[in-house]
């Protein structure tokens, strides 16, 4: 009910801001990292960032597509059908990122070597990815949430379950990496 331009706008800039955060904290990531004064670990995060990147652009096309798929559904009426969409919808996309990440895991080393890692920012960035790469699937399950509540009409919530765990790995990611002297490893544990 309501203007459309309002709704669209409404939810345009919340999934905006959703989504920006998901991607402030790759950047974040890299400056507490940029700080620890090794150039080794800057480089080791540029090279994860890539790999992140492709991940979540995977992620990000396939919430649009939940999106849109479930949402035309409510829009219909038809209920039982968008909540059976809204279920496969989840276990497809755990299903495609499980697969992903554990492609990536498996051919992690020669995905870097052809991107240019070397040495000991290849050793640092795979440690970095292993890491890391189990909570795609986390990543994955946040996402498609916040697709349903998109499809929904719910912007403000289907912002949340982007933006709040962002916002809590910001202040996390600090503690491991500086009080804890996790370091590297921290950053990649607070992603986890």
């Amino acid at each position: 009910t309501g203007s459309p331009m309002r709704h669209v706008a409404v939810m345009a800039g919340s999934g905006a801001i959703g989504l920006t955060a998901v991607f402030a904290v790759e950047l974040i990531n890299l400056v507490y990292v940029s700080m620890l004064g090794d150039q080794v670990f800057t480089a080791a995060m540029g090279f994860a960032g890539v790999i992140n990147f492709f991940i979540l652009s995977l992620l990000i096309g396939l919430m649009i597509g939940v999106t849109a798929t479930v949402s035309r559904t409510i829009g219909a009426q038809r209920m039982n059908e968008a909540r059976a969409l809204a279920t496969s919808s989840m276990v497809l996309v755990i299903g495609i990122i499980v697969l992903v990440a554990g492609l990536t895991m498996v051919f992690v080393e020669p995905l870097l070597y052809q991107l240019g890692a070397r040495d000991r920012v290849l050793a640092l960035t795979q440690r970095y990815l292993i890491i890391a790469l189990p909570a795609t699937v986390f990543l994955g399950a946040g996402m498609v949430c916040s697709a349903l509540l998109r499809s929904v009409g719910d912007a403000r919530r289907a912002m949340m379950v982007t933006l709040l765990p962002a916002v809590l790995t910001a202040v996390i990611d600090p503690l491991f990496i500086f009080t804890f002297k996790l370091g590297f490893d921290g950053a990649a544990i607070v992603v986890l």
